[in-house]
């Protein structure tokens, strides 16, 4: 029989082997960052894919409106012609209302000139102001039909602008 106290035998560790040693929390600190940088990343270049597509379609929204506005009077014909650095003078008088020959304030109706020149300041006023088109500026280059050939006016509206630091242009052709 043995009568020697406990202290001989063997002794098991009071802590297991069922943990994570600190060089494993480590590992998996550095794959979680590597994960969440990609995250971020992603999330970066949404952001930047969201902005061009909003500068985009404002600018055809713009473009799109003054082609409206183009066909909305077609009597105008070249009197829609302005080029990039044109149509932003004094606010043309009579401000004409949206449809040719429309009652004014003073009873005058506004004749299809007038409002051609009034949809150009209106486009061009709104194309220098806060839109959403950075540094956007317009031109609208007008075709005459020749005779015997072509019986339609064809309108090309061109909008330049910035996005992201790169020059952009986006047209349309209106045949009217």
């Amino acid at each position: 029989m043995n009568n020697y106290p406990n202290f001989f035998k063997k002794r098991t560790s009071i802590v297991s082997g069922n943990g994570f040693s600190l060089i494993e929390v480590l590992i998996a600190l550095v794959i979680l960052s590597v994960g969440m940088l990609g995250v971020l990343t992603l999330q970066v270049k949404g952001l930047q894919f969201s902005q061009s597509a909003r500068v985009s379609t404002n600018a055809i929204l713009a473009a799109s409106d003054m082609a409206d506005r183009i066909r909305a009077n077609p009597t105008a014909g070249a009197n829609y012609a302005v080029g990039f650095d044109e149509g932003l003078d004094a606010q043309p008088v009579p401000q004409c209302a949206d449809l040719p020959d429309a009652p004014l304030p003073d009873g005058a109706t506004c004749t299809s000139v007038q409002l051609a020149a009034f949809d150009i300041w209106l486009w061009k006023e709104a194309l220098a102001s806060d839109t959403g088109i950075p540094e956007g500026e317009g031109e609208i280059v007008v075709l005459t039909p020749v005779a015997g050939v072509n019986a339609t006016t064809s309108y090309t509206i061109s909008l330049d602008y910035t996005e992201r630091g790169e020059p952009r242009t986006y047209q349309i052709v209106v045949n009217n």
